[in-house]
């Protein structure tokens, strides 16, 4: 998707997180002046920049625990590219799902997704996801799991950002 060639891509990109392709991302900012990296923020930078996006993209293949980023794009009106699954299943329209994108890889599958985008933007109504979402929906679903009986349930999270 991004050969090594200087060359100029067809929309922004902008890189919150860390992880293992960390500096492969700070590397694809010299040669492509669309991309740009700002490695661990708080969720209030990253908040002032979702009103100048047209997607949001969840890129971790891990089971995450809880979709919160996700979340707070789809309250946004911001549609969610990821791998609908863990936390982030009820958050990833099928349109916008990876796992069920074409591709030998994840950057091919996101390469592919990422064409058909531009060719066809989604709706809005894709970005309605958020609206699945309430506090009330996610009690009914923790006390169907954990049965009548229960009256406390401790939710652990590694998210660093005050709730």
């Amino acid at each position: 998707m991004f050969g090594k060639e200087k060359k100029e891509l067809p929309f922004e990109i902008f890189v919150f997180g860390d992880g293992s392709y960390a500096d492969q991302l700070k590397s694809l900012t010299l040669t492509h002046k669309e991309v740009h990296y700002f490695g661990r923020q708080n969720l209030q930078t990253i908040k002032r920049y979702i009103p100048n996006c047209q997607y949001c993209l969840m890129p971790s293949t891990f089971l995450e625990t809880f979709g919160l980023t996700a979340l707070t794009a789809l309250s946004r009106g911001l549609p969610v590219i990821g791998f609908a699954k863990g936390g982030l299943a009820p958050f990833v329209a099928p349109e916008l799902d990876l796992t069920l994108e074409y591709g030998r890889n994840d950057a091919e599958k996101l390469f592919h997704l990422i064409k058909k985008l531009q060719n066809a933007p989604l709706t809005k109504g894709v970005a309605k996801r958020g609206d699945l979402y309430s506090v009330q929906i996610r009690k009914e679903k923790f006390k169907t799991l954990a049965g009548p009986d229960v009256k406390k349930i401790l939710l652990v999270s590694d998210f660093k950002n005050r709730i």
